[in-house]
């Protein structure tokens, strides 16, 4: 199954990493244009002008983004402001949060993951990618011979085999750490000692990785492989740097992506809301007199919890519907052939197929095009939106358990658009890797 081995790191210098909150990041598909000028000015050398550089007037094939991400790069290790370990180390990462009220610390391994190909079930997917996000990726990867952010994965060991290792390491003092502007902490130790990087490494050879985040830098990687070569069969570009989660881990946590319709012409609510009655029950919640937001949402995910198919509906941000998939209505028969069961069972699936395509007529290519759909993983924002004006209906979903994105990956399918949002996000910049 997977191999995964310590690699020899880029980390920032230690002087330097007295300062990690601001020359660190977010993945870069969640930074915005505001975010990335924010990042800029954090400190003249956060990751962002290797991870996401600027575009500037006058970039052509020879002065861009790319050439300039790799120019930095290489100044900075020139320069000792980056520096590669000396010898090879897994790196334990961990991340301390709070969600609703509760703390949570996640835990994960840093390691170099050999590239395999998707059929060989190794490595599983559960998301579709864009070819022009990894275009991006695949010109960034090109001129650094680098990458700078973890690709986020997935392995399942119910006994944790490594905790025990993984928390005698976490109580000695950590290489670097730092809070960042959300509050969340983020602690990285180095793992170099032989018996440890040899339990590490036979720990997890026995696992299938699942893609949480970074599909599509690992099918850059993919590619990057092939172009690099078959041999040396060592090189680095045959490995991949990810963190691996535990799927049993207590911190591993799935947010909801809600759903938002805008621009459909013609659209009769209560018409509409009739139509859902052929295969939804559907209870009235109204906003106010004692009713919240909050209430509905502790609703929803204790109908979810019971094994119900459910969702939320409003129009107007004030009434809410929610909508419970009648026990009479067989996911298997409903959303027709050439779907696995896992697949049948997913909230989002059902949302999709039973209301978004069949009665709204906004399908797959749709969503994906964006003219009709957008999303937020914030409800009250959601709310809002109606409220405004600017959107028509909202869609509030339960999170994606992980065990779902498990079994849909395992049976060679993709989940729909914007199924999970792993929380909190790996931090860009902590450790990097060297593709030459």
């Amino acid at each position: 199954m997977a191999s995964v081995a310590p690699f020899c790191g880029i980390r920032y210098h230690h002087d330097l990493a007295q300062d990690l909150a601001r020359l660190i990041t977010p993945p870069y598909d969640v930074i915005s244009p505001a975010d990335q000028e924010h990042l800029y000015r954090a400190h003249p050398n956060n990751i962002i002008r290797l991870e996401l550089g600027r575009t500037l007037p006058g970039d052509n094939a020879t002065e861009n983004r790319y050439t300039r991400a790799s120019r930095f790069y290489r100044q900075w290790l020139a320069q000792g402001i980056l520096q590669k370990e000396d010898r090879p180390a897994f790196y334990l990462y961990r991340q301390e949060f709070t969600i609703d009220g509760t703390p949570k610390i996640r835990t994960g391994i840093i390691g170099a993951v050999k590239i395999e190909p998707y059929e060989k079930k190794v490595i599983l997917p559960h998301e579709e990618t864009l070819s022009s996000a990894k275009a991006d990726r695949l010109e960034l990867m090109r001129a650094c011979r680098a990458s700078f952010s973890p690709i986020f994965g997935l392995y399942a060991d119910p006994t944790g085999t490594l905790d025990e290792l993984l928390a005698r390491v976490a109580a000695r003092e950590a290489a670097a750490s730092c809070t960042d502007d959300e509050g969340h902490k983020h602690a990285l130790w180095l793992i170099t000692e032989d018996d440890e990087t040899d339990a590490i490494a036979a720990g997890l050879a026995d696992k299938q990785i699942f893609i949480a985040d970074g599909h599509h830098r690992y099918e850059t990687a993919q590619t990057y492989q092939k172009e690099r070569g078959e041999t040396p069969p060592d090189a680095p570009w045959h490995f991949v740097m990810m963190t691996l989660v535990n799927l049993y881990d207590p911190g591993l946590v799935i947010l909801p992506t809600h759903r938002l319709i805008k621009n459909l012409p013609g659209l009769d609510f209560a018409a509409f809301l009739a139509s859902l009655a052929s295969n939804f029950l559907i209870a009235e919640y109204r906003l106010g007199d004692g009713g919240s937001l909050d209430h509905f949402l502790t609703m929803l995910q204790a109908t979810g919890a019971e094994g119900r198919h459910a969702f939320g509906l409003c129009a107007d941000g004030a009434n809410l519907y929610l909508l419970v998939l009648k026990n009479t209505v067989d996911p298997d028969r409903v959303l027709g052939p050439g779907r696995s069961a896992a697949w049948r069972r997913l909230d989002v699936a059902i949302l999709q197929s039973l209301v978004l395509e069949r009665l709204l007529g906004i399908d797959e290519t749709a969503c994906r095009q964006g003219e009709f759909l957008s999303y937020t993983r914030d409800a009250g924002e959601a709310m809002a939106a109606l409220a405004a004006g600017t959107h028509q209906l909202a869609f509030l979903l339960n999170a994606t358990p992980v065990t779902s994105v498990t079994a849909v990956a395992q049976s060679g399918e993709k989940m729909p658009q914007k199924s999970t949002f792993f929380y909190p996000k790996l931090m860009t910049g902590l450790v990097m890797y060297a593709m030459d």
